[in-house]
Order: C-alpha cells, then structure tokens, then sequence
C-alpha cells in the first residue's frame, strides 16, 4: 500500500509521538524498570522526549497539500507504508504483548549461578549491611569479598525470590532465585541461594518465597557458595520491582 507525501508524514509523525508517549509511561510509573537498570532510565526519558520533538518536526515539514513534496518517493509522490509498519513495530509489540518479568523458566534455560566474580567494591558494600537486609545478590557478593569465607558462618539471612528447581535436586532443596540485570533484560543473570527447607509443601517453581534461617558456607568448583539452612519458609507476592541492579 503507497499513501501520499502528507499522509505518509502524518502517520510518521503519530508512530512517533506514540512512542514517545509510551516510553514517558513506562518512566513514569516504573515498567520501564522491566526492561532496562535504572541508572538508564533518564536516557530512556531523555529518549522519548526526542521522539515528541521529531514527531512535531516532521508534522511541520508535511506538505500542504498532497504531492507538493519534491523529496524522492517509492512511486512519483507516492510512499510505500512498509517503513511505517517497520517504525510501527516496537510500539505495537510493547502496546499488545503484556509486560511480564523473567521467572524460572528462563532461569532454568540460563542457567542460575551460585557465585559471582569478586568486585571489591560492591563486596565491600555488602558486607557492610546487616545480615537480616541483605538480598540475594548482596550475599553473594559478600561470599566473594569476605577476607575469612568462615566469619559469615551462622549469620541470619532473611531473603525474597523466586523458586527454581534443578534437576537431580534433593526434594528438600530449592534455589532462591533473582534476576541481576547489569543493562537490559537481555544480559540478566539468574543468581540464587540454594536454600534447605526441611519443612511441609514445598513451594512450587517460579512462586515467591520469604525465607529466613542461617547460612553455611562452602566451596564448589573454588568458588565460594552459600547454603541457606532455612528455620521459615512462607509464600509471599512477587514485589514490584522483581530485579536487582549491580
């Protein structure tokens, strides 16, 4: 289908303001948080704010009237709607498909890590925070920069995430799973804490669990780990943000 120059810049220039629009929704209540670290989030407003400027651009660059435009066209004056279809597509997947979090099935396809490289800064960062607020990421990273792996023996852990399962798993055992995401949904690291809950009803895969108890520390493959030896275990919602940010 071919449209005329004013009407082909029409279209564009809605396509863009739409997606400006919709990315300053997604800023201003947090989904954009579902795709990107949050210390991107001003460039993806910074963004949108670009798209709402070249929409108004090019609807004051429209003709006046069609076929006035001398620019090259597909057909005379005419404008094949297939780039606006191509221009469309982000904006229409993101209208249609819901946004929905990494859970454990894409945990399971990643792979879920158990250690993370030592960073001294952020181990550092961790251990200084009380044992009961450390989340899975800060554990693990506490594991990694602590000078003696033996002082975090016996320390309370209270921690939040989602239940993975690996195959061969004693039926005891779970993993406390999160999502570390250093960019974007697409470079997110499953990590978790492998967690013995010696209790009745074990949660389900991909359900929210609370889990409170001690930590043992261990080797495996040199690398430090921690095992949860879990005194609660209770079912709780998924939180609003599900990530965690490096």
């Amino acid at each position: 289908m071919n449209l005329d120059a004013r009407a082909y810049r029409t279209f564009q220039a809605l396509i863009l303001g739409g997606l400006g629009i919709y990315l300053l929704s997604l800023v201003g209540d947090g989904r954009i948080l579902l795709y990107i670290n949050q210390r991107f989030t001003p460039l993806a407003a910074g963004a949108a704010i670009g798209f709402l400027f070249l929409a108004q651009a090019v609807l004051k660059a429209r003709p006046a009237a069609p076929g006035r435009e001398s620019s090259a066209s597909v057909e005379g004056n005419e404008y094949s709607s297939t780039a606006l279809w191509l221009l469309a597509l982000p904006l229409l997947v993101g209208l249609l498909v819901p946004q929905r979090a990494l859970g454990a099935t894409a945990a399971s396809l990643r792979g879920v890590r158990a250690g993370l490289e030592l960073n001294l800064d952020a181990g550092k960062a961790a251990l200084a925070v009380p044992p009961r607020e450390r989340n899975v990421m800060e554990w693990m990273q506490a594991l990694a920069a602590a000078p003696d792996p033996a002082s975090l023996h016996g320390e309370p852990v209270d921690i939040t995430g989602f239940v993975v399962r690996t195959p061969g798993m004693s039926e005891n055992r779970l993993v406390v799973t999160r999502f570390s995401v250093t960019c974007c949904v697409a470079d997110a690291a499953a990590i978790g804490l492998e967690t013995v809950w010696d209790g009745a009803n074990l949660p389900p895969e991909n359900s929210w669990v609370r889990v409170r108890g001690i930590l043992r520390v261990s080797d495996a493959d040199g690398r430090r780990v921690g095992l949860v030896l879990a005194e609660a275990l209770d079912r709780v919602p998924a939180p609003e943000q599900p990530y965690l940010f490096p």
